[in-house]
């Protein structure tokens, strides 16, 4: 049985740590898997399958992780110097010495035959980072593997980071095809190296999950439901998104719109909420939990994003059975099949309301892009073996 090491970030809810424990699920049963993360606390810790050993970096690479209240409950004086040092030098100047002086702690990992960095490098101005560079210098392994989550058109990193970074990696994956375009279009000397694997869904459990509560809307009849879950930041659009719907909800009454999450805008939504005077039709339920019952029972599911690339909600709101209507996205594009699976419509607040009005005037299109949903199969039987194929091939 092949020996893996992941290295990760945290434990924290967000999309890559999601991703990461369901495709652990997978992976822990074909392979020998170890998973070091930078900060060790965090709710999808409980996700993470029984036979995946959980090891610790030394205390200045756990550091990097540490958020500012870590840090004021932290007793090691030495790592609380170093942590402050390395936010302000960070500030200043990059994170290139306060990574490099953390990973000259860390003891030498060895006996792998694969090492992958599971989160991609979020800048050089970033203090939580060094995943690929502790891959590169701290792990002895046959093959190394770089994961990268994001749409290289719309990141802020400079040329020279990325190829320092990246050019010890004998291998770069890219969660759709689509951004692996994006990132060869912009580094050719890479496109050897480069895969697309799609990101695992666990497919049994949001399904198991959607069935935990019933009646979860105050629906009247013939009500439409559109239903978002993400976070309320400005890349998710739910601003303009409000600014798009509000003449549509007083054309048409019996719409709604209901928004799971939290986030750095949610006072801006509420204050446009109130100002379009749409309190009762369009509803905050803030974090949820389980976000699928309400994915189960809506009827479209709204993302509204300015760019993503390769979100994992949009899947799971396939496999529901439930319409995903999108902003035009480099996910989007491949991720749904336009009139089949959702709809598809112009990245502006003009193609949010246009979009919208011709769904709510020829709303029998939403009932076909259900039937034709729930006649697919979803599974990760694709991703799997791509991960195989990369894992066991020389």
């Amino acid at each position: 049985m092949k020996k893996i090491l992941i290295v990760n970030k945290s434990f924290a809810v967000g999309g890559i740590q999601t991703a990461l424990s369901n495709m652990l699920t997978y992976l822990s049963d074909k392979y020998d898997v170890d998973l070091l993360v930078f900060y060790d606390k965090g709710p999808i810790r409980e996700r993470i399958p029984k036979n995946v050993r959980i090891i610790r970096p030394s205390l200045l690479v756990q550091s990097l992780g540490f958020s500012f209240s870590d840090i004021r409950n932290c007793r090691n004086l030495i790592v609380v110097i170093f942590r402050m040092f390395a936010a302000i030098w960070t500030r200043i100047f990059n994170n290139k010495l306060p990574v490099n002086i953390a990973l000259a702690t860390q003891k030498r990992l060895k006996g792998y035959d694969v090492a992958i960095s599971y989160h991609h490098e979020p800048g050089k101005k970033v203090v939580v980072s060094g995943f690929t560079r502790f891959v590169d210098r701290c792990v002895e392994a046959k093959k190394k593997i770089g994961w990268i989550h994001y749409d290289r058109k719309h990141d802020k990193l400079d040329d020279s980071y990325i190829i320092t970074v990246y050019d010890k990696m004998d291998a770069l994956v890219f969660v759709t095809e689509a951004t692996k375009r994006s990132f060869i279009d912009k580094y050719v000397q890479f496109k050897d190296k480069c895969v697309h694997i799609n990101n695992f869904i666990d497919y049994e459990r949001i399904r198991r999950m959607s069935l935990e509560a019933d009646n979860v809307y105050d629906r009247k009849p013939n009500e439409l439901i559109m239903f978002t879950a993400c976070r309320l930041n400005k890349e998710k659009g739910i601003l303009r998104g409000i600014k798009a719907i509000a003449p549509l909800m007083r054309k048409y009454k019996d719409i709604k719109w209901y928004i799971g999450g939290d986030g750095n805008e949610r006072e801006k939504i509420e204050e446009l909420i109130k100002a379009e005077k749409l309190e009762g039709r369009v509803i905050l339920l803030g974090l949820l939990q389980n976000p699928y019952p309400y994915m189960r029972e809506a009827d479209i599911f709204l993302l509204l994003s300015e760019h993503e690339a390769g979100p994992m909600v949009i899947n799971e709101a396939k496999a529901l059975g439930l319409p995903v209507f999108s902003t035009r996205t480099t996910a989007a594009e491949e991720m749904i099949e336009d009139g089949f699976e959702g709809f598809i419509c112009e990245n502006s607040e003009e193609g949010i309301r246009s979009g919208l009005e011709k769904i709510l005037t020829e709303r029998n299109k939403i009932e076909f892009c259900r039937t034709y949903l729930k006649s697919k199969k979803f599974d990760n039987s694709e991703s799997m073996g791509r991960i195989t194929e990369l894992f066991d091939g020389e």
